[in-house]
């Protein structure tokens, strides 16, 4: 099974909205309108940030496209690296306007200080890191 990142997105974006509102709505005002393709090794997904939600494949055009490596989902949420780092690494590769980017750094920085203030999100993030391993998804028969 391999780690699939637009569940877990839209599961701490969930999360963010009910256990940290203010966040939740600082993120999407910050951003909006703002939409971005995301691509890793086993998916391709938008999402687009408007004033008061987040959605998730929306048609149409979108102002960045960015591409990733598995691991640097589980770095960034774990601050062992930052957005920047990434992106000069190349272990994240974004195409589009500088203003883009700007409100893809402001979006995700915000998300993440709002996350990590969720009660809910190390059980999330815990099970996004062992998809594919075995480890959480294991049943009693």
């Amino acid at each position: 099974m391999v780690k699939l990142l637009q569940p877990f997105l839209q599961d701490a974006i969930s999360t963010m909205r009910i256990e940290n509102f203010e966040a939740f709505r600082k993120m999407s005002r910050c951003s909006a309108p703002f939409s971005a393709s995301i691509q890793n090794s086993t998916e391709i997904f938008t999402m687009t940030f408007t004033q008061q939600e987040v959605l998730f494949n929306l048609p149409g055009a979108t102002d960045l496209q960015v591409q990733l490596r598995e691991h640097v989902v589980e770095d960034l949420m774990s601050n062992r690296t930052s957005l920047l780092r990434a992106l000069r690494k190349n272990e994240i590769v974004a195409i589009g306007s500088i203003d883009a980017l700007a409100r893809l750094n402001e979006a995700f920085s915000t998300f993440v200080r709002g996350a990590i203030r969720c009660p809910s999100l190390p059980a999330l993030l815990h099970n996004y890191q062992n998809q594919g391993t075995g480890g959480s998804r294991r049943e009693k028969v």
